[in-house]
């Protein structure tokens, strides 16, 4: 499993999320992204949340809808 966050746990829902569109550079570069941004589950919510956005925005709705998923884990609302 490839190391994101150094937390195994998140690294895990990472690869769970983004494993179906491996092949995507979009999501590819956001792989890089997560390393300087993902440190806990605030940050999390925050960037899945906006992420799944721009996605939605494009009509990259399969990945939206992944993402957006994705950031319901780190929403203890």
């Amino acid at each position: 499993m490839k190391t994101i966050t150094g937390n195994r746990q998140l690294d895990f829902q990472i690869a769970r999320f983004t494993m179906p569109f491996a092949n995507d550079q979009e999501v590819i570069n956001d792989l890089r992204d997560m390393k300087l941004h993902i440190n806990n589950l605030d940050d999390w919510y925050n960037w899945w949340s906006v992420h799944a956005r721009d996605y939605e925005k494009k009509q990259k709705f399969a990945i939206a809808a992944n993402y957006y998923k994705a950031a319901y884990l780190g929403d203890d609302s």
